[in-house]
C-alpha cells in the first residue's frame, strides 16, 4: 500500500510538488541554521553591518544570513505560484531549475547590503507574514494528521487481528505518535536552549509545552 502511495507522487497532480516543496523547506531550515552559525565567524559578512547597533555584530550577521535564505525562498514560491496559475503542471515539474534558481538567489543576496533585509525592509514583512503562515501550517498539519490517522485505522480494520501487538498498522500508528511527540518535546528543548535571551520566547514555549 505504501509503495502505491509513493508511486502516486509521480501520477497525481500536486502530490509531487507538495512533497518536493516540503523537502525544500526542510533543507532550507537546516542550511539557515548552519549559515547563521558560520556568518558570525567570517569577515565576508562585515558588509551586512550597515545599520547594526553597536555590540550586536554577531546577532546582525546571524539574522542577516537567515533573512537571505528566507527571502530567496519567498521569491521562489511566489514564482511557483504565478507559474502554476499559468500552467498547472509547473507546480510538479522543473524542480531542478527551481533549486538552481534558489541557490543563485541566495548567493546573490550574500553580496547585497542589509538595507533590504533588516528592520527597515524584509524583516518586518517576515514577522507579520510568518505569524499567519504558522497558523495556516497548523491547520494544514492538523488536517493532514487526521486524514493519515483515518487511513491507518482503515488499514488496521482490514487486518484479521485488532490487537495492537498483532496489527502492524496499529503498531506503525503508535510508533509515529511516539516519534512526533518525542520530536516535538525535543524541539521545544532545543528552542529553550537556543532562544533563551527573551522572556516572551520562554513564555510562548512554556505554553506550547503545556498544550502538548
Amino acid at each position: 500500500y505504501l509503495t502505491k502511495q509513493f508511486k502516486l507522487l509521480n501520477t497525481v497532480t500536486g502530490k509531487r510538488g507538495t512533497f518536493l516543496s516540503f523537502i525544500l523547506i526542510i533543507c532550507v531550515m537546516i542550511a539557515s541554521i548552519i549559515a547563521q552559525k558560520y556568518a558570525k565567524q567570517t569577515s565576508f559578512t562585515d558588509s551586512w553591518l550597515d545599520s547594526c547597533p553597536d555590540g550586536y555584530d554577531d546577532v546582525c550577521k546571524g539574522n542577516g544570513a537567515v533573512y537571505r535564505f528566507s527571502f530567496a525562498l519567498v521569491i521562489v514560491y511566489v514564482f511557483q505560484l504565478f507559474g502554476t496559475l499559468i500552467h498547472v503542471e509547473f507546480f510538479d515539474n522543473y524542480w531542478t531549475l527551481k533549486v538552481i534558481g534558489y541557490i543563485g538567489l541566495v548567493v546573490g543576496f550574500y553580496y547585497s547590503t542589509s538595507n533590504v533585509f533588516d528592520d527597515n525592509g524584509y524583516a518586518w514583512f517576515a514577522r507579520i507574514a510568518g505569524f499567519f503562515y504558522v497558523i495556516l501550517q497548523q491547520i494544514i498539519l492538523i488536517d493532514f494528521a487526521y486524514s493519515k490517522n483515518e487511513m491507518f485505522l482503515e488499514l488496521a480494520n482490514q487486518e484479521e487481528s485488532n490487537l495492537p501487538l498483532n496489527n502492524k498498522w496499529l503498531l506503525i500508528l503508535l510508533l509515529i505518535c511516539f516519534i512526533v511527540y518525542g520530536g516535538s518535546i525535543s524541539a521545544i528543548g532545543v528552542m529553550y536552549w537556543q532562544f533563551s535571551g527573551c522572556n516572551a520566547n520562554n513564555i510562548i514555549l512554556s505554553l506550547t509545552l503545556c498544550i502538548c
